[in-house]
């Protein structure tokens, strides 16, 4: 079986016909946008996802050596004007997506359980119009792009008041960054009582 995915899932994608679609979640600021790659409403997961039709797409993930973070194209054609309205309206840069690939068994019924195809942050779109038509490309990074983001924070009391106000983690930081610190040496004269100490003890 392969690593990752289900029994199920394994053997419906080593069968002889292969029915796939692709499901996607985006978080705007205004709620949870749930998509598919195929026509009407699919149910999954307790939820419901809306069909972008065989205009949707998804580009593929191009494999690369070591800890190397590889983005996503995701292409969607949407009668609906509220995904372009989000689009166009909303700050969604650095918000969650997830996508998924889902496989249906005789029945079109979803096999369990889809393998999660990507997950990352929405970078940038691009909408092209046709008509009374959209087409929206949504641009997109993986989660290993964080880490090579560089961290603002500074480990200072002002920076931690203005993250989180009364937090006195960092209150003596200024003070005891210059103060000498030596470890694991004893203080001469301790050392010398000590030593006179275990003298009496041991007679």
């Amino acid at each position: 079986m392969s690593r990752g995915v289900t029994a199920a899932f394994d053997t419906a994608a080593n069968s002889s016909t292969v029915n796939a679609a692709f499901l996607a979640k985006l978080d705007f600021s205004s709620g949870i946008v749930r998509v598919w790659s195929g026509i009407g409403q699919l149910s999954w997961n307790s939820q419901t996802w809306e069909g972008v039709g065989e205009l949707g797409s998804v580009s593929a993930i191009q494999e690369q050596p070591g800890a190397v973070a590889t983005g996503l194209n995701l292409g969607l054609s949407f009668n609906d004007s509220s995904l372009l309205t989000s689009v166009l309206t909303e700050d969604y840069q650095g918000r969650a997506v997830n996508v998924w690939l889902a496989l249906f068994d005789s029945d079109n019924a979803v096999v369990a359980d889809p393998f999660e195809y990507f997950g990352g942050l929405m970078d940038y779109a691009e909408v092209k119009r046709s008509g009374d038509k959209a087409s929206i490309s949504i641009y997109c990074e993986s989660w290993m792009r964080v880490l090579e983001r560089k961290n603002s924070r500074r480990r200072t009391n002002h920076d931690q008041q203005a993250r989180f106000s009364g937090d006195l983690g960092f209150e003596y930081n200024a003070e005891i960054q210059d103060t000498p610190v030596n470890w694991g040496q004893a203080d001469a004269n301790q050392t010398k009582q000590s030593r006179k100490n275990l003298r009496k003890i041991n007679k």
